[in-house]
C-alpha cells in the first residue's frame, strides 16, 4: 500500500510541476505581448507567405490555455493522441526561420515538453 502511495504522491508533484510550468508559458506569452505593445521586435512574429503569423499567441497560447484546463482536472491531453506525446508549440517552433528555442518563452515551452512526455 505504500508503494501506491508514494507513486500517487510522485504522479500529484509531477502533475504541480506540469500546472506551474504551463502557468509560466502563459506569463511569458503576455511578457511577448507587453514588448510588442511597446514596438520591440519579436521573433514570435514573422510573415509566411505575404501572412503575418504570431506564433505565440495563434498556436502557444492556446495550447497551453488546453493543456493547464485538462491538467488541472489531473487529465493529460494530447493534440496527436497518447502515442506522440510532443506539442504542437515545439513543432511549431522548428518549423519558424528564427531559433525560438533560445527566448525565455522557447526555454519555458520546452520544459512544458519535457514534462508533458514524462506523463
Amino acid at each position: 500500500m505504500q508503494e501506491k502511495e508514494q507513486a500517487e504522491k510522485l504522479k500529484k508533484e509531477k502533475s504541480e510541476q506540469l500546472i506551474n510550468a504551463i502557468k509560466d508559458v502563459l506569463l511569458e506569452v503576455d511578457r511577448e505581448n507587453e514588448k510588442i505593445a511597446r514596438g520591440e521586435p519579436s521573433p514570435w512574429i514573422y510573415e509566411v507567405d505575404l501572412h503575418k503569423v504570431c506564433l505565440h499567441n495563434d498556436v502557444v497560447k492556446p495550447e497551453m490555455s488546453e493543456l493547464l484546463e485538462h491538467a488541472q482536472k489531473d487529465e493529460i491531453y494530447s493534440i496527436y493522441g497518447k502515442k506522440y506525446k510532443k506539442l504542437a508549440s515545439i513543432y511549431h517552433m522548428t518549423d519558424t526561420p528564427k531559433d525560438l528555442f533560445v527566448t525565455a518563452l522557447g526555454k519555458n515551452i520546452y520544459e512544458v515538453d519535457n514534462l508533458f512526455r514524462e506523463f
